[in-house]
């Protein structure tokens, strides 16, 4: 997911600077393959075993709530700032985003092992406890 959201953020800094078509159109494929990645991982990460439907309804329903109300404020942003607003916002947010999720990926790992029956040092040695 890491890298999903790294290159939407990469991609959204490289439209704001895009002085040529041929850059603008990379920019979007690069931006267009981050979020399909940061789509499918969530989606995988939002299947909790016991209740997948639920949980990836919820994903579904967070993922239609900030494309309802993204583009509204996509126009507010296009508004007052110019053509670059969305943009600049766009890439910030994923920046933070960015740093969110590498700073919880300790605990997360953690906790997925933990899920899975790992002992609790299996996260520093990187693999999961072998089953008898």
């Amino acid at each position: 997911m890491g890298l999903g959201i790294a290159s939407a953020g990469v991609s959204q800094a490289m439209l704001l600077i895009s002085l040529s078509s041929l850059l603008l159109i990379v920019s979007a494929v690069a931006l267009g393959v981050g979020i399909a990645l940061v789509f499918v991982a969530s989606t995988a990460v939002a299947a909790l075993p016991r209740a997948r439907g639920a949980s990836i309804g919820l994903h579904q329903t967070a993922n239609i709530a900030g494309v309802a109300v993204g583009a509204p404020l996509s126009g507010i942003f296009l508004h007052y700032y110019g053509a670059l607003g969305p943009f600049t916002v766009a890439a910030a947010v994923q920046v933070v985003a960015l740093a969110i999720l590498f700073a919880s990926r300790k605990s997360t790992r953690q906790a997925d092992l933990q899920l899975m029956g790992a002992p609790a040092d299996a996260a520093y040695r990187g693999q999961p406890r072998e089953r008898e």
